[in-house]
């Protein structure tokens, strides 16, 4: 992770307000420029303070954490902003929500490689590192379609819907072998991609993604401090999991690796 792509990520918030294109119910257009103007500058007075003064740097950092988390509570939804967020908390020590962050990012902008390759740095410092289940991210690879944010996807079965249904109309009305396949392979990719994107949006329903933001945590058997722990090893900040269960004080949760367990829930944000 170099300074480059992150000073980079901060000045794409600057340009995502400045364009008009990151604005939604935002109370006006030149307070949320001012907040990401004070982002960048905040952050980048930080980083350089940072060689020298490590109080005066998080207090800094902290600062223009509070711009972009204010931006974002005002509705903007952008992966420059959460990107710059991930990146804001990673150079403050808060592995957590650094995650937390990137992991928004990446799901606003599945394809984005510097998301990705900041994402994956974090991750292989956060205690224990957990490795993913291989085959399901090998999978994911497979289906390109996931590397489209999911408004888009939508918009991709409609196109291929309407493409493969209007090849199969025309086909009854013109003997054409090539446009029975070409109608009949747009219309399959169109069912192919709304299963995925259905079994995506019931996943996220069902077991909610989720991050490990706040100090670390022992996975345990049941829903108290009085139970056994299910690994030996507590869970650190930035530990990715699954939401299967939520009661008022604790959270049932998976693992990547497969282990369920209760953990507080007051340490937990969802992605």
């Amino acid at each position: 992770m170099t300074r480059g792509v992150i000073t980079l990520g901060i000045a794409a918030v600057c340009l995502a307000l400045a364009s008009g294109a990151a604005l939604a119910e935002t109370p006006s257009a030149a307070r949320a420029n001012e907040l990401a103007a004070q982002a960048v500058r905040d952050y980048d007075k930080a980083v350089s303070a940072s060689l020298t003064d490590s109080a005066a740097a998080a207090e800094l950092y902290r600062s223009s954490i509070a711009a972009m988390t204010t931006l974002a509570e005002s509705g903007i939804r952008s992966p420059a902003l959460e990107y710059n967020l991930g990146n804001a908390y990673y150079r403050a020590g808060a592995m957590g929500r650094a995650v937390l962050h990137y992991r928004r990012a990446a799901r606003l902008a599945p394809a984005d490689a510097d998301i990705r390759a900041n994402l994956e740095y974090v991750r292989h410092r956060v205690e224990p590192y957990l490795e993913p289940d291989q085959t399901a991210e090998a999978l994911n690879d497979l289906a390109i379609w996931k590397r489209l944010p999911r408004a888009t996807q939508l918009m991709l079965v409609v196109a291929l819907g309407v493409i493969g249904w209007g090849l199969l109309a025309v086909r009854l009305r013109v003997r054409s072998t090539p446009l029975f396949v070409s109608g009949a392979v747009a219309v399959a990719l169109a069912l192919i991609v709304v299963a995925s994107l259905a079994a995506d949006l019931r996943s996220d329903r069902q077991r909610p993604e989720a991050v490990i933001v706040d100090g670390s945590q022992v996975l345990r058997r049941g829903r108290g401090d009085a139970y056994d722990p299910v690994i030996n090893q507590a869970l650190g900040p930035g530990v990715e999991l699954r939401i299967l269960d939520e009661r008022p004080d604790w959270m049932r949760v998976s693992l990547p690796t497969g282990e369920t367990g209760w953990i507080a829930a007051s340490s937990v944000a969802k992605v």
